[in-house]
């Protein structure tokens, strides 16, 4: 039975603190489960309606019904939510990741072993709620965990990969999955040092400091959370676990507070004594710090700081009122016990002496500083403590222990002693010479007091002259100040306001420059002086940078920093100088970086950043972060224009880092904010660029929240919304590339509509014109994805409205004509997407007739990006839909030139390899078409090269893999064309088993049915021409299955019927030079079924009358080629009297073949006569002649030897490229009998028509 004081001592918590009290003692001490549930109801039956509402008897309590403890209700909701737990192995969550085995349980969640198996695969663990616990307080708590996860990237911290929710909406989340044990029992198990214990600390409080500067406290630190794991032989923890999680910032602390009662959070034995008080909101990371002290104390003495020995889980308030009232032992003093002393001591490699010394003093001391019980004693930070550690470990003088002259010495003497016993024997000569020197001092003194009597009288006239100066100067820095404080704001608004400035503005803003220029004419050289000459010299700069005019900008900012001679001005303070060091050196280089300076930008981001770095601890924090994270974020910009986007990415991620330090600083402003969204939104670009989708629409989002936050505090300056509208713009179309169309139209829409605000407010800026049509231009491609063609098209003509009516006031500018190409081309694929091909056509040539325009002004411009390459791709791959090889070709070579221009510049960059194996797929197509057959092999060849480096960057892209797929079977057909057959066997099988795969892997969709099909038949044709009839049946039969179940699939479908029909035409054609040949009629049979439904649906179809045509004269080519000369001359008059037009010339050979087979007529001689005269070399064609002389030696027996000469003639020249005459023709083996008689010359016996 449960301890009935736990029961008295919660009776007076109302349920929901009963509730969390309970949830904490089920988390850490699962039996209880059992005896709480035996204890409080073993009658009342768990029932799984977790939405039915609470049905209370007319006679319960308050507290609980009739006869039962007041905490019934809370033990039995608890107890079901554990009880109703319906996960199991193999569940799948999120269509992509597969339960395998429970690896803990707590009381509000439990946390799984999973196998993520799309899109890569690889184990993870899964956290999620209990069925059943899924309240207000335990979402937003579970919730708070995810955020901070996502908050934090450090090595020491378990990573976050993934989020969702349940079938029945219970979230959960996805984290690294840690093989490792509790830091305490990895420890043990190693026998690690008690150096080595201290070492592996330091990382935890790193990590744990990490998660600080993000804004979060641990609260529940213990070994349990801080798992060490093994990695290249070296020990690695890893901190997991931020379920009870508190937020120092805005979000996350909501999140945690929540609740009404938050209770008693976390784990009694770790918890500091601030957070041993019920419902106490004042905590801080001093709580962590704490925290880190009993952890460190438990991996020293292998013990808790408190005897827990006679408090079991029931006496939690006993617990807490130790923690708060009672000193801890020093950690030298732990066991007392000599045995025990030696058992742990041998523990840690040692022996119990020497373990003693090793804790005493310094140890004790950062141990003891950690558990003070004032939080103002401890350690301010997980850092400090960090850094007292390593300067234990370094053998260097620690902060816990007040340096005592005693102890400063004992630690100098160790570190010093050859230089100390050197100091003594210097010391004791000097003695000896000490005593003569006496003498000679008395003498001096006199002199010397006559010396200052006269240097005093000279300094009481100088210092007269400083105070008089130093009053002028106080005068003048108070004109100043006054000057700052009078036009500071107010042109800041002026320019926050206006996106371009009317006269008046103009005027004002250059009277105060002038005003500016004044304070920076100044001459004298007084560090007062050359403070103010130097702050009016970035003043004048930066003005000159707001009215654009750029050269005079720079030529002022080097002005500036030329004025200190690159030192800081260290008035009125060393910090206050830096300060303004820093930032002109950052606006310089971002100025230098837009003229495309970029060594000297380079040097000024990094001076800066220098400057800033002694001042850890400076007097104005905010300032200090605030100028390295515009730094930081300057900076970026110069790496992206170096196309070093990780390095972009790295100094984005310190800028966040600093601007997110200062969200829990009172004095933290507004601009902070913006610069902090800014700062998410450009780490998104550029992850966005890195193809990192998740991790770049995370950072859109958060940009999005705080850029909603500040409109809502009135911040609709101009710019600040062209900044929100590029935010929704952007993250709306990741979202669209990721699938998610509803959501990503509605943020292009509202991005679309601020944008439009701006253009009717400011129409003669015609940036905001180019924007919004930019915006529409997204915003059409999301409608087009999501099948809204006639809203897609009218977002390209509002667009396209837009661009036309800024070209029509400014013609030479070139940033409209690239949009308008721009847009052009989205258009057109979208019409093609649709099936619009002339349309999308007639677009692509209106681009191509611009990007001439552009390429023949004097300017002679180049596309900025790869616009014109991919307008030239597209207009290639149309041309090439419409048999237009020639010109296909030609754009597809100017192209291939501008991506490999691209990619000699970033020979790195995954994006231009991608787009040169596209182009080289492309134009092996347009050889192709051309019969150059081995430039067509040498393209895909290289297009095959290209696509296995990507995946080689890549190895799990299914997207890679298609491509590859692709090429492998155009190269194929090439190969066959120049008759390399092994190597165009080997290529088809390759993507014959790729398209299987992919069947397999998609679910037999439509696009992955038909694209099998045809690689099947292309595969059989080739193995067939190779001498594989086993191979062509197989590839036949699959080709033909698919289409066939593809026409009775869709009944209804024109494409998909003429496609099926059109296949068995093909599979004839194959069958009928094949040695089964026979089964071609089966095809012949199919294709007239599906032919007679098709046309019974579209009796007027042109295409279907046609195959009807090519049906019936194939069947009697097939007669022919069987020697049913009767039936296929009867077939040919049908077809001649119904169809007169239809395929005469076909008709007519099949008609003088059957003439030949007759014999010694003039028909014959005159057929023959013909067929020769065509001089066709076709393997087919010979063999079909020879074949009919053949027949004609036995029909007319006369002739025998001419007929058989002729037929042998015609079968050498068949087989001129392959093996001399043999009886074992693999294509041809039905007519065995007529090959004995071609092998052996003379007149031979007539043999049966076959």
């Amino acid at each position: 039975m449960t301890n009935p004081s736990l029961l008295e001592s919660l009776n007076h918590l109302d349920e929901d603190e009963q509730l969390m009290v309970l949830q904490h003692l089920l988390s850490h001490h699962p039996e209880l489960l059992r005896l709480i549930g035996s204890h409080f109801d073993s009658r009342k039956p768990i029932t799984p309606q977790r939405h039915a509402p609470p049905v209370t008897p007319a006679n319960a309590s308050p507290n609980g019904s009739p006869g039962t403890h007041p905490m019934h209700d809370s033990a039995s909701r608890l107890a079901e939510s554990v009880a109703l737990n319906i996960e199991a192995p193999g569940l799948i969550l999120g269509n992509r990741y597969r339960l395998i085995e429970l690896l803990g349980q707590g009381g509000m969640g439990t946390v799984w072993l999973a196998e993520q198996f799309s899109p890569i695969e690889r184990e993870v663990a899964i956290k999620l709620i209990h069925m059943g616990m899924d309240t207000k307080a335990v979402l937003l708590r579970f919730e708070s965990e995810r955020q901070a996860l996502m908050r934090m990237e450090h090595p020491s911290i378990a990573q976050i990969f993934d989020s969702g929710k349940t079938d029945d909406q219970r979230p959960y989340f996805v984290m690294e999955r840690i093989r490792g044990l509790p830091i305490q029992e990895y420890c043990d198990s190693q026998r690690m040092t008690i150096r080595e214990r201290v070492e592996l600390m330091i990382p935890v409080c790193q990590a744990i400091h990490h998660a600080h500067q993000r804004g979060i406290i641990h609260r529940d630190i213990k070994p349990s959370n801080v798992l060490v794991t093994s990695i290249d032989g070296k020990a690695v923890p890893k901190i997991i676990d931020f379920g009870i999680a508190k937020g120092t910032m805005g979000d996350l602390n909501d999140a945690t507070l929540l609740t009404k009662n938050p209770g008693i959070l976390g784990t009694p034995q770790y918890m500091s004594p601030e957070q041993a008080v019920m419902s106490n909101p004042d905590l801080d990371t001093r709580s962590d710090v704490y925290s880190l002290g009993v952890l460190l104390y438990e991996l020293l003495t292998g013990g808790l700081p408190f005897d827990w020995a006679d408090c079991d889980p029931p006496h939690l308030l006993e617990m807490l009122r130790r923690i708060r009232e009672i000193d801890p032992p020093l950690a030298s003093r732990k066991w007392p016990e000599p045995a025990k002393r030696e058992q742990i001591a041998l523990q840690r490699g040692t022996t119990g002496r020497d373990y003693l010394a090793q804790l005493q003093s310094e140890l004790d001391w950062i141990v003891i500083k950690t558990l003070e019980k004032d939080r103002e004693r401890r350690y301010g930070s997980a850092l400090e403590l960090c850094n007292d550690l390593q300067r234990y470990l370094q053998g260097t003088q620690v902060l816990a222990h007040p340096p005592s002259r005693r102890y400063r010495l004992a630690k100098f003497l160790r570190r010093h002693r050859a230089a100390v016993a050197s100091f003594s024997l210097i010391t004791l000569s000097l003695i000896v010479g000490l005593w003569g020197t006496l003498t000679g001092l008395a003498e001096a003194q006199r002199a010397r007091k006559d010396a200052e009597f006269r240097e005093s009288q000279e300094r009481i006239a100088k210092d007269e002259a400083i105070a008089a100066r130093a009053k002028a100067e106080q005068a003048e820095l108070a004109t100043l100040q006054s000057f700052r404080a009078a036009t500071d704001d107010l042109v800041q608004q002026m320019l926050d306001s206006k996106p371009e400035l009317g006269p008046y503005d103009r005027a004002y803003l250059q009277a105060t420059l002038r005003r500016w220029q004044d304070f920076a004419d100044r001459q004298d050289s007084s560090p007062m002086q050359t403070a103010i000459r130097f702050e009016g010299l970035h003043r004048v700069a930066s003005l000159y940078a707001r009215l654009g005019q750029l050269d005079d900008a720079l030529h002022h900012y080097q002005l500036a920093l030329g004025s200190i001679q690159g030192v800081p001005p260290d008035w009125p303070t060393p910090f206050e100088g830096a300060l303004l060091t820093a930032g002109t050196l950052t606006d310089c280089g971002l100025l230098r970086t837009k003229r495309g300076d970029y060594s000297e930008a380079y040097q000024n981001f990094a001076k800066a950043h220098e400057l800033m770095q002694p001042f850890d601890d400076a007097p104005d924090p905010r300032r200090r972060l605030k100028v390295l994270a515009m730094n930081a974020n300057n900076w970026s910009k110069w790496f992206v224009e170096q196309h070093r986007l990780s390095d972009a990415e790295d100094q984005l991620s310190r800028s966040i880092d600093w601007l997110n330090a200062l969200t829990g600083m009172p004095e933290m402003m507004d601009s902070d904010l913006r610069l902090l969204a800014t700062s998410y939104s450009n780490r998104g670009n550029v992850r966005s660029q890195l193809q990192r989708p998740r991790e770049a629409i995370a950072d859109y989002r958060m940009a999005l929240e705080l850029q909603t936050e500040l409109r809502k505090l009135a911040r609709k300056s101009p710019g600040f919304l062209e900044e929100q509208s590029a935010t929704q713009g952007n993250l709306g179309n990741l979202l669209r590339l990721q699938g998610e169309l509803a959501e990503s139209i509605d943020l292009l829409t509202q991005a679309e509509s601020t944008l439009a605000e701006l253009v009717r407010n400011f129409p003669t800026h015609t940036d905001y014109t180019v924007l919004s049509a930019m915006t529409l231009t997204n915003l059409g491609l999301a409608q087009a994805d999501h099948g809204k063609f006639d809203a897609a098209r009218t977002s390209f003509q509002n667009a396209r409205r837009l661009l036309e009516r800024i070209h029509s006031v400014s013609p030479a500018e070139p940033t409209h004509r690239y949009e308008l190409i721009r847009l052009l081309h989205t258009h057109a694929l979208v019409e093609r997407a649709n099936r619009q091909l002339p349309v999308s056509l007639e677009l692509l040539q209106e681009a191509n007739r611009w990007i001439t325009e552009i390429q023949q002004s004097p300017a002679g411009q180049r596309s900025r990006d790869d616009l014109f390459a991919k307008v030239w791709t597209s207009l290639g791959v149309a041309w090439l839909q419409q048999t237009n090889a020639e010109s296909a070709k030609s754009l597809l070579e100017k192209a291939d030139v501008e991506y490999r221009r691209f990619r000699d510049q970033q020979p790195e960059s995954a994006q231009w390899i991608q787009s040169l194996s596209t182009v080289q797929n492309n134009l092996g197509a347009a050889h192709f078409a051309l019969g150059e057959y081995e430039r067509a092999a040498e393209r895909w060849q290289q297009a095959t090269q290209y696509l296995l480096e990507l995946l080689k960057r890549s190895p799990n892209s299914f997207g890679l893999l298609h491509e590859i797929t692709i090429v492998a079977q155009n190269h194929g057909q090439a190969l066959a064309k120049l008759n390399r057959l092994p190597e165009a066997v080997e290529r088809l099988r390759f993507a014959h088993q790729q398209r299987l795969r992919q069947l397999e892997r998609t679910g037999f969709t439509l696009d992955s049915k038909l694209a099998f099909a045809k690689t099947s038949q292309l595969l059989a044709a080739t193995e067939l021409q190779s001498g594989n009839p086993d191979g062509f049946v197989e590839a036949l039969e699959q080709s033909l299955s698919i289409r066939r179940s593809l026409a009775w699939q869709f009944p209804e479908d024109r494409t998909r019927q003429i496609e099926s029909i059109q296949s068995e035409l093909v599979a004839t054609e194959l069958l009928r030079n094949s040695p089964h040949r026979a089964s071609a009629e089966a095809c012949i049979v199919a294709a007239r079924q599906l032919l007679d439904s098709a046309q019974a649906k579209w009796p007027n179809s042109p295409e279907l009358q046609n195959l009807r045509r090519r049906i019936e004269s194939s069947y009697a080519f097939w007669l022919g080629s069987e020697f049913r000369f009767t039936e296929a001359i009867i077939q040919w008059e049908r077809l001649k009297r119904t169809e007169p037009d239809a395929e005469q010339s076909r008709i007519q050979v099949i008609q003088m073949f059957c003439q030949i087979a007759t014999g010694s007529t003039p028909e014959a001689e005159s057929a023959y006569e013909t067929l020769s005269n065509l001089n066709d070399r076709t393997i087919d064609f010979q063999l079909s002649l020879a074949l009919a002389a053949c027949r004609a030696s036995v029909t007319a027996p006369a002739d025998a030897e001419k007929w058989q000469a002729r037929a042998r003639r015609h079968w050498q020249q068949a087989h001129a490229d392959r093996a001399p005459l043999s009886s074992n023709s693999v294509h041809h083996a039905d007519w065995q009998p007529f090959l004995k008689m071609i092998a052996e010359p003379g007149p031979k016996s007539p043999t049966k028509n076959q």
